[in-house]
């Protein structure tokens, strides 16, 4: 058995990067947390961005690991009732990478 992955589960994922979606969903993530301009949690970010809690959850790591995002603190969330982190922005922006062929 191969440790890479299975092509079929890494063409969704390219197909996903290459049409530009991911740099989309994180500009939408900024874009409401810098809106409320308070923290939020991934559900709340999730409602307001109108993307699935998987995808910003996903996202979000990403952020949180390149130092887009910080957390802000933990609580419980209202509507859950779960202890949650409270996610803002760090106030670095995006930026487009250039590839040379």
């Amino acid at each position: 058995m191969s440790d890479r992955p299975h092509p079929l589960s890494v063409r969704p994922y390219n197909q996903v990067v290459l049409s530009g979606k991911t740099s989309e969903q994180r500009g939408r993530i900024l874009g409401v947390l810098e809106f409320h301009r308070s923290p939020l949690n991934r559900r709340m970010i999730a409602e307001a961005a109108h993307i699935p809690i998987n995808v910003v959850c996903w996202r979000v790591k990403g952020m949180l690991q390149s130092g887009l995002l910080r957390v802000a603190y933990v609580a419980e969330d209202p509507v859950t009732g779960q202890e949650t982190e409270f996610l803002e922005s760090t106030g670095l922006k995006l930026r487009q990478m250039e590839f040379q062929l």
